[in-house]
């Protein structure tokens, strides 16, 4: 065997199993440029069968032994790999396409640093010593309005009427898919002017635990997915 094909195969006996286990599982599949949803079928070895994507009402037509790209979206990441058309037949009036992966599945990027594009509104106080430990101390501190117009599990970006500077600590209190974080976070740069007369901030979290990292990362990719599902086909390349 190959190397590549054992690469291909140790790949697909690391992530398959977790890919299968998210009732929820989606395939991008791009095509001339653009990203569209489709639902896996069946998966044997390194043998797929996909629905056909639709674009508005109409089949995407691919022709064989074309090479793409495909994206897995689930619980558990984002996973790319590309996949080589082999044939394609109709059932019950529906489209599908016989596919093979051709070169290993890896992660298409750390979740961590996959930011979603999202309107939070949120509070911040900015930190002074002994606040971060004393809830007495933090509770004297003026509260500001502000939004996050972006969120990963690294960090956000901010905007807010204040301009922040680099260094300042920051308390933040947000909810987040229906669940409430209290989160501290660090300004990385001095606050950019924007044109609505507020100021973008790039925000790193601090000291975040575990439970509350894994929590933070789960709700991003549920809320990228029901994002997805809105969305009307084809979409941008994610």
């Amino acid at each position: 065997m190959a190397t590549t094909e054992m690469e291909i195969q140790k790949s697909i006996e690391r992530y398959k199993e977790a890919l299968l286990k998210d009732i929820n599982l989606k395939l991008h599949l791009t095509v001339k440029e653009k990203t569209y949803i489709t639902k896996l079928v069946q998966w044997i070895e390194d043998k797929l069968i996909i629905e056909a994507p639709l674009d508005k009402l109409n089949w995407v037509l691919i022709e064989a032994e074309k090479k793409l790209n495909m994206i897995f979206i689930s619980k558990s990441g984002m996973y790319g790999a590309t996949v080589r058309i082999k044939r394609h037949y109709r059932k019950k009036d529906i489209l599908y396409y016989s596919v093979q992966i051709v070169s290993p599945l890896v992660k298409k990027q750390q979740r961590k640093f996959f930011r979603l594009d999202i309107l939070i509104p949120l509070t911040y106080r900015i930190l002074i010593d002994r606040a971060e430990k004393d809830k007495e101390i933090l509770n004297t501190l003026p509260t500001y309005q502000a939004t996050a117009v972006n969120i990963s599990t690294g960090g956000m970006c901010l905007v807010s009427k204040e301009q922040l500077h680099k260094g300042n600590r920051l308390y933040l209190e947000f909810n987040f898919m229906d669940k409430p974080f209290e989160l501290m976070g660090e300004v990385l740069f001095l606050g950019d002017p924007t044109v609505s007369g507020n100021f973008a901030h790039r925000i790193r979290f601090l000291k975040m635990e575990r439970p509350i990292e894994n929590l933070l990362t789960k709700l991003i990719f549920e809320k990228q997915r029901q994002d997805l599902e809105k969305a009307n086909v084809p979409l941008d390349t994610i």
